[in-house]
């Protein structure tokens, strides 16, 4: 079929033909490693002795080729858009992306048995000069002998405790104490679209991990050609002549 110059190539029709079961397998095998015989292969076309041709003309039909050529397509990004990903990995601060404030938090505190002993001493001198100085009734009066009575053989029994281990501690939970907390601000991580690699909670904040700025901002250099390397592989690879008589005689002179 002769070439339209006016209806353009005749194969256009023939793009948007459905793949069938094996082409599409095919297509999909090629776009991993863009070897039509082992795509082949893979696929399950059955040709076990000429993979290498059957791969070749199944990759050259026009859909097929159109499916593989939409698939790339959809899968590469442009210079552009590499350059801007770089680009925000190599200048991101995670400072402009975080929120400190202030939140309760309740330490853990070591509590000594001697630090017990004079709690428990506190409280029988704060209940035996409250019971000396309000007049009760006798079912009050009562009441709080029994819990000056429970207060004193507490006392003796943190103090048998002493006795055997005077290093004895226990760890409780202290009073409420204000802490700066730093959080990630996702809202605006969104709105920037930063890239951030991973993040984990701990007591003291938020962990947060980069993409290596180091090697984006290399990338970015490799791009912009400042390699010294890749200048020379992007240098043309010309022998320059001289057109010098005397230059072109000197040399010849110097050889013979």
């Amino acid at each position: 079929m002769k070439r339209d110059i006016l209806n353009g190539d005749p194969d256009d029709h023939l793009k948007n033909k459905a793949l069938s079961h094996l082409e599409q397998a095919f297509v999909n095998a090629y776009c991993v490693h863009h070897h039509a015989a082992r795509a082949a292969r893979e696929a399950g076309y059955n040709t076990p002795d000429c993979f290498r041709q059957m791969g070749y003309l199944v990759k050259n039909r026009p859909h097929v080729k159109a499916a593989i050529n939409e698939r790339m397509r959809l899968a590469t990004i442009d210079a552009d858009e590499s350059i801007e990903i770089l680009s925000k990995v190599a200048n991101v601060n995670v400072t402009n992306y975080t929120i400190t404030r202030d939140v309760v938090h309740y330490p853990a505190i070591k509590r000594t048995i001697q630090d017990q002993i004079k709690e428990v001493k506190d409280r029988i001198y704060i209940e035996d000069r409250v019971f000396c100085t309000i007049k009760m009734d006798a079912r009050r009066e009562r009441a709080h002998r029994r819990l000056l009575d429970s207060l004193r053989e507490d006392l003796e029994r943190l103090r048998a405790k002493e006795d055997l281990d005077p290093d004895y501690f226990e760890i409780v939970t202290g009073p409420p104490v204000l802490i700066k907390k730093t959080e990630l601000d996702f809202t605006a991580i969104a709105r920037d679209n930063v890239p951030i690699k991973s993040y984990k909670e701990t007591k003291e904040g938020v962990q947060v991990e980069l993409y290596s700025t180091v090697e984006a901002n290399r990338e970015l250099l490799k791009i912009a050609g400042r390699y010294e390397k890749d200048n020379r592989q992007k240098a043309p690879n010309v022998k320059l002549m001289s057109f010098d008589p005397l230059a072109n005689d000197a040399t010849d002179n110097s050889t013979t």
